[in-house]
């Protein structure tokens, strides 16, 4: 495969070889190449044929992404008075709310799983290099 869409179908053999494990003659992981590279299309492909492919690719089982899904599920929001009396102009302001069990949301523990990264990328790489050019001050 030639270009970004053939790297993502390689990344995606590549997933499934960690996951599932490869083995010599294994008709599944090219099954699911050729369903991947079918669905995704080529550049000329425009995204509602796109997510048409993808809609007969996965069948029942399909769900329209929604970007604000998970950040819905765990936070909420009300409003408030902020006008203080007087000649003040009236008005509101939005308050951002935690829902119940938000620790529990996909939103939540995808933003401490960033973190985690982050910290991880931070110590464990960043360091060890910026260690290695003896650099001391900056």
């Amino acid at each position: 495969m030639v270009g970004i869409i053939g790297l993502r179908i390689d990344a995606a053999g590549c997933l499934f070889d960690l996951y599932r494990g490869r083995s010599v003659d294994d008709d599944a992981r090219s099954s699911l190449l050729a369903d991947l590279g079918n669905a995704i299309g080529d550049s000329t492909t425009t995204k509602t044929q796109r997510v048409g492919n993808y809609r007969a690719l996965i069948g029942a089982e399909f769900t329209k992404y929604d970007e604000d899904a998970w950040f819905k599920e765990a936070v909420g929001f009300t409003t408030a008075d902020t006008s203080i009396g007087g000649d003040t102009v009236p008005g509101t302001q939005t308050l951002w709310v935690w829902k119940d069990n938000y620790r529990e949301s996909h939103w939540f523990k995808f933003q401490e799983a960033v973190k985690a990264h982050q910290a991880y990328v931070l110590t464990s790489i960043v360091r060890p290099i910026y260690a290695m050019m003896e650099q001391t001050t900056w």
